[in-house]
């Protein structure tokens, strides 16, 4: 199989999407590492990357739907405005989400129910979804959190 000519990927989530680290002392993304490691994985292949990081977002009661939509597609024209077709802005959505959530005290069950309508959205709109594990959020064991 050979590489695809474009990858355009969103990096989409809060504040570990921002490259929130050291207590918020500094802020490195990780896209910038992916856009660099696919680059040198795929030469020939054009990368676009980008970020749509709000840290403290939520899933229940957050912005993340509100944000997410926009992305989900672009319209191409090639004649007139009843011949638009909507078509996938990106190929792939990496998804960091939930943590905020549990650390508010929402239940892991509602948390995975609020996350499974944001991949079906991504999903349902041909955009492949990478979803990435909700880090650790609290240094107490909370059974409310726990998974």
């Amino acid at each position: 199989m050979s590489p695809p000519s474009h990858l355009r990927i969103l990096c989409f989530g809060a504040s570990i999407t921002a490259g929130f680290h050291s207590s918020g002392l500094a802020h490195h993304p990780y896209a910038k590492r992916l856009t660099h490691r696919l680059q040198t994985s795929l030469p020939s292949t054009k990368i676009d990357v980008e970020i749509d990081a709000l840290p403290g977002d939520r899933v229940i009661g957050g912005r993340y739907l509100e944000r997410l939509t926009p992305h989900l597609h672009s319209t191409t024209s090639t004649g007139p405005a009843s011949a638009k077709a909507a078509t996938p802005r990106y190929d792939w959505i990496i998804l960091q989400a939930g943590g905020n959530d549990l650390s508010n005290d929402q239940t892991p069950g509602a948390t995975y129910t609020a996350l499974q309508t944001l991949w079906h959205l991504c999903l349902s709109n041909g955009i492949k979804v990478l979803a990435l594990a909700v880090t650790e959020t609290s240094h107490h064991q909370n059974p409310r959190t726990r998974a």
